[in-house]
């Protein structure tokens, strides 16, 4: 992928979720929080899939495990504090498709997005409930793991498409 397109790219998807100065302002705003929150939020998840037998299956190497939390803590240190960038998307793409030779499901990666946003939601909820601009930190919240949402299943799409669909239409074609 070129620089030019991945830029484009970028733009656009920025553009479709509406992350505006106003949504950098609000992740600068709770950033520092975030970061406070991560460890927390990072082990619950963990412990959270351990309960289910493909994240035990997936999960099983704990030194695998220490490893991907220090890496999950950086890259959402990165997203919060809106380094959106070409490397930004290049290490998103590289994650997806480690997840996706991981052979992680899809449900599995959308359910600890969701994990995420929800044990961090709370969180600010209880830390700013009386902070008039809640509504907007939540919000940038929202856009900012619906960025990485897409990107992370963008990257299965591709995959899929590279490794099931394409050789099927050679052969038939």
């Amino acid at each position: 992928m070129g620089t030019t397109s991945a830029d484009d790219m970028l733009r656009h998807r920025i553009s479709l979720l509406a992350i505006d100065q106003q949504t950098i302002n609000s992740l600068a705003r709770v950033a520092p929080f975030v970061e406070t929150c991560l460890p927390g939020i990072i082990e619950d998840f963990y412990a959270h899939m351990q309960r289910f037998p493909e994240g035990r299956k997936i999960f099983s190497d704990p030194d695998r495990v220490r490893g991907l939390k220090q890496h999950q803590r950086a890259h959402w240190i990165r997203l919060f504090n809106a380094e959106l960038d070409v490397e930004y998307v290049a290490e998103s793409v590289r994650i997806g498709k480690a997840h996706h030779r991981a052979k992680v499901p899809p449900h599995l990666y959308i359910a600890g997005y969701n994990f995420f946003h929800s044990a961090l939601l709370k969180r600010m909820a209880t830390r700013y409930q009386n902070d008039p601009q809640l509504p907007l930190m939540c919000e940038a919240v929202t856009k900012i793991i619906g960025l990485e949402t897409d990107l992370a299943l963008s990257v299965y799409v591709r995959e899929l498409w590279r490794h099931s669909i394409e050789p099927t239409r050679k052969a038939a074609g």
